[in-house]
């Protein structure tokens, strides 16, 4: 287990490319429960946990449709297993450095912008490291994997802000 999360680390490092992770589906599935747990959680605050359960069900499945219908078009389907997985235990690793910074924020009101340029820096690291698999499993230049990133968490941001109801 120590060397898959210094795998992931090190592909959040940009170190490894997501090629270095094993083709297990045992791996990815994993991988995929753990960030489905958090997620739930994350959004259980705001609707509860059965419906949250089925947002993150639904939004889970839209983004990894995404990036296997990308790698599709490119010719790059058999790479989807690996990428996938990269994608989620990478994001897993980000999500777990983003939460105490959320924690904090929601704890004490106010200190949004002394804790925001932290969650700026946290985000636009995983824009990063989103940009830095692209790359690898689409062989494809960084300037186009990180626009392609970039799309990709626009995606996911509207999504999320479709699915999720915001709690003024």
């Amino acid at each position: 287990m120590t060397a898959l999360l210094r795998l992931f680390w090190n592909i959040c490092l940009l170190r490894q490319p997501p090629q270095d992770v094993p083709a297990s589906w045992t791996l990815f599935l994993l991988v995929l429960s753990l960030n489905l747990v958090i997620d739930s959680l994350r959004v259980s605050e705001q609707v509860g946990l059965p419906q949250a359960v089925v947002l993150i069900l639904i939004y889970s499945g839209a983004l990894l449709g995404v990036i296997v219908l990308l790698l599709g078009l490119l010719g790059h389907l058999a790479r989807a297993q690996q990428t996938l997985t990269a994608l989620l235990g990478s994001g897993l690793l980000i999500t777990l450095c983003i939460l105490p910074v959320e924690w904090v924020m929601a704890l004490f009101p106010g200190s949004e912008g002394m804790f925001g340029f932290l969650l700026l820096f946290l985000y636009v690291w995983s824009l990063i490291v989103t940009a830095h698999i692209l790359r690898h499993a689409l062989s494809v230049k960084f300037f186009f994997a990180a626009v392609l990133s970039l799309g990709y968490f626009m995606l996911s941001f509207r999504l999320a802000s479709l699915l999720i109801p915001q709690v003024g």
